[in-house]
């Protein structure tokens, strides 16, 4: 018996295809610009210790804020789960704790160049984790929804 694989319907580039590094249409570069501000206060969050990347995700109005939101959370939460081991080994994670801010503050150079997380601001961990977190059709510019129009299979 051969099993098929089934083919992920994805648009051609980027997270669920709307970003190409060098994507320079107007649409895209007016949604990397109004999501600028949440995407970087969502890696912030781990600096200031208030979960602020939750905002994107409940609005889920902007592709770039979201998509940094969930790298945010994926940092956030390895974060406080090292905290927690470091409470009860009595310090031995300590140094781990430490590292956990390095895909912050990548995260922030990210978002602020306009560019995605990527690896080691955790976006890829991010992506995988909370893929179902998507921003509705119905929210999406235009310039997007026409794209995935023509992109669906």
């Amino acid at each position: 018996m051969v099993q098929e694989e089934k083919e992920e319907v994805r648009s051609p580039s980027g997270v669920d295809g709307w970003l190409e590094p060098r994507d320079t249409t107007q649409g895209v570069a007016k949604e990397v610009e109004d999501g600028k501000t949440m995407a970087i206060l969502s890696h912030a969050s781990l600096l200031f210790g208030i979960p602020i990347f939750i905002v994107p995700m409940i609005t889920r109005d902007n592709r770039f804020a979201l998509h940094h939101a969930k790298a945010a959370a994926v940092t956030f939460t390895l974060f406080f789960i090292t905290a927690m081991l470091t409470m009860v080994s009595c310090g031995v994670f300590f140094p781990l704790l430490l590292l956990c801010y390095i895909p912050a503050l990548v995260g922030i150079v990210q978002a602020a160049n306009g560019q995605l997380a990527g690896p080691w601001g955790m976006g890829n961990a991010g992506e995988s984790v909370l893929r179902g977190l998507k921003v509705p059709i119905q929210k999406l510019p235009k310039h997007a929804r026409h794209q995935l129009e023509h992109h669906e299979v």
